[in-house]
């Protein structure tokens, strides 16, 4: 082979290297595509440890433990995935462990709309010790294109100063809690729900059994998820 056929071999080797390279590391190519995600892994991290104090004051809180482990919730009682995974993490809850749920609330049509105005009747659940009994009554609720009696709500979930109850709903103190959930939702740029937000991370979706018990831990030891 000739000296120069051996650099046009060589060239295209070269070329064809590069080409290679630039395929695989593009964005949207396979090493780039898992270099982004460890990216926004390590983002999470940091924006979970710096933000999960400020998100555990929450008196939205289920589960007796108050030194364990806190699992944060952004939900929305009309959204499909969330109503999914409520009774997993009912369940889990009822099984003990030293583990708490607490629920920020993230209505993705906006504050004028049904799912907010549930969440503002799970706020004002809270005045009465019942907002756990609430919550589940919403997550049962399947009457969401008909005018909704809030008050009919409270009544199911044992709330018996209705008149409080209904105060609280015209009043503005459970719509500027609203709006503070839903700014710490855009501060943690979560883009829909159900998200939970833990010590080590952010898991944005449906939350697989595996990945809960992982991250409380099936007999309430802490745990880290890798």
């Amino acid at each position: 082979m000739s000296q120069r056929s051996e650099q046009f071999h060589t060239l295209v080797n070269v070329v064809v290297v590069i080409a290679c390279l630039v395929v695989v590391f593009q964005p949207d190519g396979v090493a780039g595509a898992f270099i982004r995600k460890a990216r926004e892994s390590r983002r999470d991290k940091v924006t979970a440890r710096t933000n999960i104090e400020t998100l555990s004051r929450a008196p939205s809180r289920i589960g007796n433990s108050r030194t364990g482990v806190v699992l944060v919730e952004f939900s929305d009682y009309q959204c499909a995935y969330c109503r999914r995974n409520h009774p997993l993490l009912r369940d889990r809850l009822k099984e003990g462990g030293d583990w708490s749920l607490v629920i920020r609330h993230m209505p993705l049509s906006g504050p004028a709309s049904t799912s907010a105005q549930a969440a503002i009747a799970a706020i004002c659940a809270e005045s009465s010790g019942r907002f756990e009994p609430m919550h589940e009554v919403l997550f049962s609720a399947k009457d969401w294109d008909e005018p909704i009696d809030w008050k009919a709500h409270a009544i199911k979930a044992g709330v018996t100063d209705l008149a409080a109850f209904e105060a609280c709903m015209n009043s503005d103190a459970p719509r500027a809690r609203l709006r503070e959930d839903m700014q710490l939702a855009q501060k943690l740029q979560l883009g829909g729900t159900p998200a939970f937000i833990h010590s080590n991370g952010i898991h944005r979706g449906l939350l697989p059994l595996e990945k809960l018990d992982a991250i409380i831990g099936i007999t309430g030891n802490r745990q880290r998820v890798p």
